[in-house]
């Protein structure tokens, strides 16, 4: 089934306004004081925060969540970022090596739910794992973001908290909730 327009356009925004003003923010201080933080101060700050999202699934289920639909879904965040990202990267002064976006995604599966994590990561910015899926007849994407430059755990901490609160479960199979 065809994913709405609606339901990409939410989750682009979600994926690139937060990471996007922090990365901004943070080569605005580094211009401004010519030089960037060491990374042992930033490895001093844990901070993963995490956000949801939710809107009507427009008849999409689980079944429709086929290995095309994963691939679709990161193609699609991908351009998404990359376009929304460029004036912000030009006018911050960004060097085009340090703009590279990748993302990697998987499909996981729980008692009662079929999860598509994706991690993405901008250049520098602060690493996050999207998690997308379906309750009812609502899409949810929590959002996960590490701003100390690790990756972000998603079967443990805030981030598997905040998909317990969601979902009703954790991906980690060795928590029961």
């Amino acid at each position: 089934m065809k994913v709405t327009k609606n339901l990409l356009l939410t989750l682009a925004g979600m994926v690139i306004v937060i990471p996007l003003a922090k990365y901004v923010g943070r080569v605005s201080g580094e211009v401004a004081n010519g030089s960037e933080l060491p990374r042992k101060e930033l490895a001093s700050v844990s901070d993963i925060q995490t956000l949801v999202s939710r809107q009507d699934a427009e008849g999409v289920t689980d079944a429709d969540m086929s290995p095309e639909f994963l691939k679709n879904l990161e193609a699609w965040t991908l351009e998404r970022v990359k376009l929304k990202a460029k004036p912000h990267w030009d006018a911050a002064g960004v060097p085009q090596e340090q703009r590279a976006v990748t993302a990697e995604s998987v499909y996981v599966s729980t008692a009662s739910h079929k999860l598509a994590v994706t991690r993405l990561r901008m250049g520098q910015t602060t690493p996050q794992a999207m998690i997308f899926g379906i309750v009812g007849t609502e899409a949810v994407r929590v959002l996960c973001m590490n701003s100390n430059g690790d990756d972000v755990p998603v079967a443990s901490g805030p981030c598997d908290e905040k998909l317990r609160e969601v979902f009703g479960e954790s991906i980690n199979p060795l928590v029961t909730t």
